[in-house]
């Protein structure tokens, strides 16, 4: 599989767009090794950039990671959101604090509005391949 994405993703540009595709995924996964690895994108070769994604994708899912992607999500959305779409964010994320929404059931509202408000870099992430 790795050799297969390194030839689709062998140019500097396939590797940015590669990289936006799992973004917040890497991000939830290991907000350092996502760090690590926007840091160095450019720079690396994309075997050390994809062996870079592998091993993040390796790090357990933990609550604290969730939300901060929630947070992540909030921010890169927050130019287009409207009040009522702000609450309804903020109500999701704090029904999730109590346990009473899944991690799934807020990804799926901020992949609503990510569709409904024509936001391409959040609606290809790869975060939310599961829910499509």
């Amino acid at each position: 599989a790795g050799k297969a994405v390194q030839l689709l993703y062998g140019t500097e540009a396939s590797k940015l767009e590669m990289w936006n595709h799992y973004q917040y995924l890497i991000f939830v996964h290991s907000p350092f090794a996502y760090r690590k690895i926007a840091e160095t994108v450019r720079e690396d070769t994309s075997r050390v950039f994809i062996q870079k994604i592998e091993h993040a994708l390796t790090y357990p899912l933990t609550d604290t990671n969730r939300k901060l992607v929630f947070i992540l999500l909030t921010n890169a959305l927050r130019d287009c959101l409207n009040e009522n779409e702000y609450k309804q964010i903020h109500k999701a994320v704090r029904q999730y604090d109590l346990h009473v929404y899944s991690s799934d059931r807020v990804l799926k509202l901020f992949y609503r509005l990510a569709v409904l408000h024509e936001q391409r870099e959040i609606t290809q992430s790869y975060l939310f391949l599961h829910l499509r």
